[in-house]
């Protein structure tokens, strides 16, 4: 991290937008729980073991980790490149505009933009 700070500098994120994020992540890793406890409550006759509730929930919970190592630290951060990305990404983002305002894509070129 050090050496991505040099490079970048210190980013401002403002406080709301840290909770907002927080409170929807916790809301989600929290709900999926619950909700799937729900579920499994009720496919099993509305009775529901300690058990199988901790290792349902800790399944669960251990799944958002493996998915946040794998699909965010690793694959975004680390294999996609997002120097390659933005170029493509500008030029599909000017052929949808045109799209949108004009009913039809403008004749454009990739190494226009």
């Amino acid at each position: 991290m050090p050496d991505i700070r040099a490079v970048v500098g210190e980013v401002e994120v403002p406080p709301v937008q840290k909770i907002i994020v927080a409170v929807l992540f916790f809301g989600v890793a929290v709900g999926v729980v619950l909700y799937s406890n729900a579920k499994l409550r009720q496919q099993n006759g509305g009775k529901l073991w300690f058990l199988a509730a901790f290792t349902n929930s800790a399944l669960l919970l251990f799944f958002f980790a493996v998915w946040d190592l794998l699909i965010l630290d690793w694959l975004i951060f680390v294999t996609i490149q997002l120097s390659n990305l933005a170029p493509p990404m500008v030029y599909l983002t000017a052929k949808a505009i045109q799209m949108i305002c004009f009913g039809h894509s403008l004749p454009l070129q990739e190494n226009s933009l």
